[in-house]
């Protein structure tokens, strides 16, 4: 509906291929995340099956790191077609942000290790962004080869993001107590509780006000504080919303 009235986006009434764009998320792309989070929760009941689980996650990491995050990147850079067929299924697509996080999240990193998995995440921001910047210069298009969200910039930033949060709000004595404090603690449940809400309302936001308001969408301003200010915008409305009896349940 929102597509149609609001991005005048043309609509096709064949049910066909209404089922087709809604698998696709064509409609609203911004959505495309349910369909493989769908995909990794039913195999989530077989994986926790599995015994020696830090054991089979350390091992599947490897394994997804290599022939999920570094290979395909290798291949493209020299201009080999990467075989898909070589990845293991185990750990193909999405899935190995599983296998990662519970590592992480169940295995206490000493110093060394933990400003290590900093200093990879750093190289690979950096990688992602100044490879894209050679690699696009003098091209009509953003150059891609360094992007994806299961490239081995984006596992390396991830890792290292997800390490220091935890670090973050552990209670340990690496960082400020007050990160751990009871009041920072309440502030940052409350917003978990609203982040799904904020996912659902942010793309409404991000299409629409550039539409009604002289928003530049490429100036530096807009990308840093627009995306502040619709966070919280989206957050205030998801937290009028849980508390009307018959909405609340669109957003849990």
């Amino acid at each position: 509906m929102y597509s149609v009235l609001i991005l005048r986006q043309s609509f096709d009434r064949n049910p066909l291929h209404i089922i087709d764009n809604i698998l696709n998320t064509r409609y609203l792309s911004i959505y495309w995340f349910f369909i493989p989070l769908f995909a990794i929760y039913l195999s989530i009941p077989v994986l926790s099956l599995v015994t020696r689980k830090i054991e089979m996650c350390k091992y599947a990491s490897l394994v997804g790191l290599v022939f999920v995050g570094i290979l395909p990147l290798i291949c493209s850079l020299v201009g080999i077609t990467y075989n898909m067929g070589l990845t293991p299924p185990v750990v193909g697509g999405y899935i190995v942000f599983v296998f990662l996080g519970y590592y992480f999240a169940n295995t206490e990193l000493s110093k060394v290790k933990r400003y290590s998995i900093y200093l990879l995440g750093f190289a690979g921001w950096a990688v992602h962004f100044a490879g894209t910047i050679l690699l696009s210069d003098g091209q009509q298009e953003i150059n891609r080869t360094f992007k994806g969200y299961t490239n081995i910039p984006s596992l390396l930033q991830s890792i290292a993001c997800f390490v220091f949060v935890k670090e973050l709000f552990n209670g340990s004595n690496h960082f400020p107590r007050i990160i751990a404090s009871e009041g920072i603690q309440k502030i940052i449940n409350r917003l978990s509780a609203l982040t799904f809400g904020i996912y659902l309302l942010h793309f409404y936001f991000v299409s629409t006000l550039p539409m009604y308001l002289p928003i530049n969408i490429g100036s530096l301003v807009w990308r840093i504080g627009g995306a502040i200010v619709i966070f919280w915008a989206c957050a205030f409305i998801t937290w009028v919303i849980q508390k009307v009896p018959l909405l609340r349940n669109l957003v849990p």
